[in-house]
């Protein structure tokens, strides 16, 4: 089963959060459902960014490495750098099924390997 890195976005509070996951669909339902200390002070979190991982020691290292930039403007730049357009759901608010999840998560992947191909090969 895959592991994941996520950053949320929350509009009213103007804030992102990065965590890791094994189970993408579940953890978002408790960030916008008040199961979560970092987030519980608003319910509009919404999906903005994912990497997916094989091993849980993968994605916590990514997750920390994104962390200790300690740097709004670089987690915005991943989410932009990614440029693909997202389900609806992820949009607009509306719920999102794990069907949406694992194809957006399956074209970002595709897209950030030919993007590091790319680079590597320039």
């Amino acid at each position: 089963m895959p592991f994941y890195v996520y950053i949320l976005y929350a509009a009213s509070a103007g804030k992102y959060y990065v965590g890791q996951t094994e189970n993408l669909e579940e953890r978002l339902f408790r960030h916008t459902n008040s199961g979560s200390k970092s987030t519980k002070f608003t319910n509009d979190w919404k999906l903005v960014y994912t990497e997916t991982f094989s091993t849980r020691v993968e994605a916590v290292k990514r997750e920390t490495e994104i962390k200790n930039k300690k740097s709004r403007k670089y987690i915005e730049w991943l989410i932009s750098s990614v440029g693909l357009e997202r389900p609806e759901g992820f949009r607009e608010g509306h719920p999102v099924s794990k069907r949406d999840i694992l194809h957006y998560n399956h074209t970002l992947n595709a897209f950030l390997r030919l993007h590091f191909v790319f680079s590597i090969s320039r």
